[in-house]
């Protein structure tokens, strides 16, 4: 009969909060970037608005038709179908290509200065990997009911999980940056007005900042589930029981598994072993 040991420890939610606030960081300050420079070109856009409403011969604008033909109606009046579309895009000032076409050279330019700006340090995140290592190592020891050595998680182990996440990390600032740029062109099929757009990039950047808080969650929670794992075999364990978190978030298939007995190295068939999964919080309590 198996025996599991005690349950992990706390989660490294202080590495989480650390890695978390640096992406957070990095948005606020690509964001800070982006609409600094994006203004002039949005309020380039406003003035070509009022110029082509300016330039509009009402002559021309609402010639006299027979009510039921008419297709646009404006100030009251029907107007031919031609005029009415050159109406409503003059007085509704839609985004035009002449925007789009400078925000996305806006957008090229910040994206080859990324690296130089925006430059993310192996260093700063190997520091976050050894934080999680000392919190791992502590938990692994509570299970155990003895030290263990920190030498089992190699710094290279490290090194590598330091190396993909910045590497990750300057995958979401060109990520942010191809949104926004979809956005943008969006906006003029749509016919968003060029007032709004402001808005708009706000948004894209809202939703930015919650997927910082995400990958923050995410990447630490896979470190802490392979350095457990490589801990717990170092210590001559081959099996560990999948324990969920216990609370409301835990996915149907992680609550159906919660207590049922694995192998390591691979784990479950489809979820692999505890903290792999995306976002996943469940342990892994070593079992004799």
């Amino acid at each position: 009969m198996s025996q599991s040991l005690r349950r992990a420890g706390p989660w490294p939610m202080a590495a989480e909060r650390v890695y978390a606030a640096m992406l957070r960081r990095r948005v606020a300050l690509l964001k800070g970037i982006i609409l600094e420079q994006a203004e002039p070109i949005l309020s380039a856009g406003i003035e070509r608005d009022r110029d082509r409403v300016d330039a509009l011969d009402p002559e021309a604008l609402y010639w006299p038709v027979d009510p039921w033909r008419a297709e646009r109606w404006y100030d009251g009046r029907a107007v031919l179908p031609v005029h009415g579309d050159l109406l409503e895009t003059a007085i509704r000032g839609d985004v035009d290509q002449s925007l789009v076409a400078e925000f996305l050279a806006l957008v090229q330019r910040i994206r080859g200065r990324l690296v130089t700006v925006f430059p993310v340090s192996a260093d700063r995140m190997g520091s976050i990997a050894n934080q999680v290592d000392r919190i791992n190592a502590r938990n692994v020891s509570r299970q155990l009911g003895q030290s263990v050595e920190r030498g089992a998680v190699t710094q290279a182990q490290l090194r590598i999980w330091a190396r993909e996440n910045a590497a990750l990390i300057q995958g979401m600032d060109a990520r942010i940056l191809d949104d926004l740029s979809r956005a943008v062109v969006r906006a003029e099929t749509e016919g968003l007005l060029t007032r709004d757009l402001g808005k708009v990039l706000n948004e894209r950047f809202a939703i930015a900042r919650r997927k910082a808080d995400l990958i923050g969650r995410d990447q630490v929670g896979h470190l802490n589930a392979q350095i457990t794992r490589t801990r717990q075999m170092a210590a001559g364990f081959t099996r560990f029981r999948w324990r969920d978190s216990g609370d409301q978030r835990v996915r149907p298939l992680h609550e159906e598994i919660d207590g049922e007995v694995f192998d390591y190295p691979q784990g479950h068939p489809t979820e692999g072993i505890p903290g792999q999964p995306i976002l996943c919080r469940c342990t892994a309590t070593p079992v004799r």
